[in-house]
């Protein structure tokens, strides 16, 4: 049977034009496709705020409940730092970060919180585990149990220890730090239990250096000289000599016992 070669010609360049359109076309990859959707979605959703206004808008807080942990309601000036939540966005929003900075000069902190549509804040607060005192530049800082620093406009707690920084360096290290040295931190635990095993009592703790902690106590008029790195092995030592008020007895009323040292001696040392 006899073959038309124009129509196969025809056929043939076809097919190959077919064959090439295929191979050109653009192919939209999957990441294209989502940033497409996620446009549009955020173009109907700015439209839907746009045309809607307030009626469509976040919510905000009105209403905060406040509690605290015993179950007791939360003390005045707590709730008076909470109210400056409200209006603030109930959802997507850093709640107990806030929460947190606001309750730290009252010396609280937020233990739990929840979020109740449309507009309510439930906060569950407790009492800041406060370690220690620090004095510095006429400000008081609260050593929390974890290290972390927390400036305290509330009235300090007379049954922890309050020690006063003399030392520059330590000053700037607290101002540029959110924790307190570790050391430091450390250093306390001694110093608490010295107090707890004896019928003595701090009447001044200067911090001088890293390595200089001046003590004075009720009723000693003879400032002591501690290692803040080697307080335990430093505070045994001065309780065996303290024992001997013949030691006392026989130092100047300015002379200062010096326990940083294997042979504790009494100085006369002036800062």
């Amino acid at each position: 049977m006899p073959t038309d070669r124009t129509f196969q010609r025809s056929r043939s360049t076809n097919h190959t034009r077919s064959r090439v359109a295929r191979r050109h076309h653009t192919q939209l990859s999957p990441v294209w496709i989502r940033a497409i959707i996620t446009a549009v979605i955020a173009g109907l959703v700015v439209t839907m705020l746009v045309v809607g206004g307030p009626a469509l808008s976040l919510p905000s807080i009105q209403n905060i409940n406040c509690s605290q942990a015993t179950g007791e309601p939360c003390p005045t000036p707590v709730i008076d730092a909470l109210t400056q939540l409200q209006q603030q966005p109930l959802l997507f929003s850093s709640i107990d970060q806030r929460a947190t900075q606001l309750l730290a000069p009252t010396g609280y902190v937020v233990k739990k919180y929840v979020r109740t549509l449309p507009d309510t804040l439930e906060l569950t607060v407790a009492p800041l585990d406060i370690r220690f005192y620090l004095r510095y530049d006429e400000k008081m800082v609260a050593i929390a149990a974890n290290g972390a620093q927390l400036l305290t406009n509330a009235t300090p707690d007379d049954s922890k220890l309050h020690i006063t920084i003399a030392d520059q360096a330590i000053i700037t290290n607290l101002k540029t730090s959110p924790v307190a040295p570790t050391w430091l931190v450390n250093s306390i635990s001694p110093l608490e239990q010295f107090f707890l095993t004896t019928n003595l009592e701090p009447s001044a703790i200067t911090l001088r250096s890293p390595f200089t902690l001046e003590l004075l106590l009720q009723d000693k008029s003879n400032p002591i000289l501690l290692n803040p790195q080697e307080l335990s092995l430093n505070l045994a030592r001065v309780s065996t000599i303290l024992k001997d008020e013949s030691i006392m007895q026989r130092a100047s009323a300015s002379a200062t016992l010096d326990a940083r040292f294997r042979l504790p001696v009494l100085r006369s040392v002036s800062f």
